[in-house]
């Protein structure tokens, strides 16, 4: 597992860019009953997502979002495991 200082290979955003859901695949030796997800704008103000953990994936509904571009970081309970940029259309 990496932390904050890099983003591990496996992290994958589908699709991207989105305009409704996106799942975030997770490498299988990471728990989501572990993992929060937080999503900032580009300034860096949180800002509230709803999402779904279900196996190694995390589903965001990203209908309540405006269109621009969004940082989403996954943290487990004792480190950020990876960060990436998505795209609301």
């Amino acid at each position: 597992m990496k932390h904050e200082q890099g983003i591990p290979a496996q992290l994958r955003v589908i699709p991207n860019p989105t305009t409704e859901n996106l799942t975030i695949v997770l490498p299988n030796d990471i728990r989501t009953d572990d993992c929060e997800l937080y999503a900032y704008d580009l300034i860096g103000n949180l800002i509230n997502v709803s999402y779904t953990l279900r196996s190694n994936n995390i589903i965001v509904d990203s209908g309540r979002l405006t269109k621009g571009m969004y940082i989403i970081e996954i943290r487990t309970s004792d480190s950020i495991f990876g960060r990436t940029k998505i795209i609301k259309m």
